[in-house]
């Protein structure tokens, strides 16, 4: 047991309650007693799992039948999407500088305020996502963070806490013919194709925030939650490709736009023009941005392998080379 601040800390429940009432970051010195797993998060009294009832994760607090987490637009979603507001507001402000015009204290500011929201979301992510991992063979009912029924496969299973969408890397539904390290991978190609999309730093395209948690042995993806629902996609298909929205001029201009600088070659899927994977959404929020999500099949695929089942999913070609190759290439 540690006292911080004038409080004690006993088990890794008193953290959550902690980043959510001050705000404090990863940086902070008690982060060193984030280390135990389930031994800290047992009540000897108890003999199980356990959550402070005062706390709004508590299992009373648990909505057992909401299906769709994702806001709607009579929700406050600027209270519930912080990360989201804070980190897009940030990346606006970097696409409005403009040389000559833009001191220094400006671009410093911006920088600052993106530090300070990249330490906020990674501690979090941390906190959350180690409790998520550490209760993963718990039932259902005795867990902390409960899963959430939100849609889509290849994701895993997801988790929504605190503003933030957990996606457990585990092959769940045999994609890969139950290879949980397949499905790592596929987390991996998420962060690396969202990367490439923010780094093209095209105004009027969002993407979330995203970082992995790794932890004994296992990875989460996580993202901030973004004010959308199912029914504001816009273009790609959330249904393995029964459905396809095509998108505006304004939309698929940017999207054009940023397949030219990832050397994506543009294809056509039942007469809908495509400028990436056909599962890569585009949606219009409740805040007027337009938002992409689903990045893990940006890249092209090496040539598939009989003998390793979804090999087309984890087997991707490098970004540097796709950027490099003499032609565009095609991301299905």
């Amino acid at each position: 047991m540690k006292e911080y601040e004038g409080k004690e800390y006993n088990t890794l429940y008193d953290a959550v309650d902690r980043v959510k009432k001050t705000g404090l970051r990863a940086s902070d010195p008690y982060d060193e007693e984030l280390k135990g797993g389930r031994s800290q998060l047992q009540d000897p009294e108890r003999g199980s799992y356990y959550l402070d009832p005062d706390s709004d994760l508590s299992e009373e607090g648990q909505s057992q039948e909401e299906e769709d987490p994702v806001l709607t637009p009579n929700t406050d979603f600027l209270a519930l999407a912080d990360f989201n507001c804070r980190f897009q507001e940030a990346t606006e402000s970097i696409h409005s500088f403009t040389t000559g015009s833009t001191s220094y204290q400006q671009k410093g500011q911006v920088n600052m305020d993106l530090i300070n929201l990249y330490q906020d979301f990674l501690y979090s992510a941390r906190v959350y996502g180690k409790i998520i991992i550490s209760e993963a063979y718990l039932p259902d009912k005795q867990k902390t963070v409960k899963p959430t029924a939100i849609g889509g496969v290849a994701g895993g299973q997801k988790y929504v806490v605190h503003s933030i969408l957990f996606k457990f890397a585990l092959d769940n539904y045999n994609l890969f013919g139950g290879d949980d390290d397949a499905a790592i991978k596929v987390a991996g190609h998420e962060l690396k194709g969202l990367l490439n999309y923010y780094n093209c730093m095209i105004p009027g395209i969002c993407v979330p925030l995203c970082c992995l948690v790794d932890y004994k042995g296992f990875r989460l993806v996580a993202m901030s939650v973004a004010p959308i629902n199912k029914k504001s996609i816009v273009y790609g298909s959330n249904n393995s490709g029964a459905t396809l929205f095509p998108g505006n001029a304004f939309l698929n201009g940017k999207l054009e736009k940023a397949s030219s600088i990832l050397n994506l070659k543009k294809h056509v899927i039942k007469g809908t023009t495509l400028y990436g994977p056909v599962d890569m959404e585009a949606h219009l929020g409740f805040d007027g941005r337009l938002y992409l999500l689903d990045f893990s099949r940006v890249f092209p695929p090496e040539s598939p392998r009989k003998e390793l089942k979804g090999s087309h999913l984890y087997n991707l070609l490098r970004p540097e080379f796709c950027q490099h190759y003499r032609v565009p290439l095609c991301s299905d």
